[in-house]
């Protein structure tokens, strides 16, 4: 596979994960992806309703009914603002539309929501990222490993954002290395970058 395909893979590792976001209520952890840190979060019970409707509206975001699902999720933010969930789902519905302003409005609306909601940083640095706004999307993910130092999709997206788009190779390499050692993944197509940046870094000097 020659480097830049694989450049291609890792900018994609994530994208798949957009719209399967977190439905969290304030500080709670309420209907989680696999995507989502609930080391800290509590569980607590939010309406039947709330829950279908959230459900209802992911469903017509991935299959891009952009003006239902948009109208879906105010809906919910309206109903429930202590909510997270179709905050984050919105900005990342306003990405996908190419609305940045919006975007970024509804990413920092859902961090206010709920900070520990990790799912969140490693989201809007994505979207920073495509901004190319790096330097922004390095301070969200050190910020997101700030309060979890062993988020494996945290450490990756960061060692991506250094390798391809920062040119910090030596931190790529910390990163990356750290995200294979607490996903134990041996099959990990990131064992191959971890080696190609190897051998790019030793042909640098």
């Amino acid at each position: 596979m020659k480097y830049a395909d694989c450049n291609f893979h890792r900018v994609a590792v994530f994208v798949g994960a957009l719209v399967a976001a977190t439905f969290t209520l304030g500080g709670c952890q309420i209907l989680t992806s696999s995507k989502t840190d609930a080391s800290s979060a509590a569980t607590a019970e939010i309406p039947p309703a709330a829950e279908t409707a959230f459900a209802s509206a992911v469903a017509a975001q991935r299959a891009q009914q952009w003006a239902d699902a948009e109208q879906q999720f105010q809906q919910l933010v309206e109903k429930y603002p202590q909510l997270s969930g179709p905050q984050l789902n919105l900005a990342l519905l306003y990405a996908q539309t190419q609305k940045p302003e919006l975007a970024e409005t509804h990413f920092k609306r859902a961090m206010q929501i709920n900070p520990a909601n990790l799912a969140i940083y490693d989201q809007y640095g994505i979207w920073l990222r495509g901004q190319a706004r790096f330097t922004e999307a390095e301070t969200i993910y050190q910020q997101a490993l700030a309060r979890d130092a062993n988020r494996p999709d945290t450490h990756l997206n960061l060692a991506i954002l250094y390798d391809i788009y920062m040119g910090k190779l030596p931190q790529a390499l910390e990163h990356y290395q750290r995200y294979l050692e607490l996903t134990h993944d041996e099959k990990s197509p990131v064992q191959g970058w971890v080696t190609e940046l190897q051998r790019r870094m030793k042909a640098a000097g």
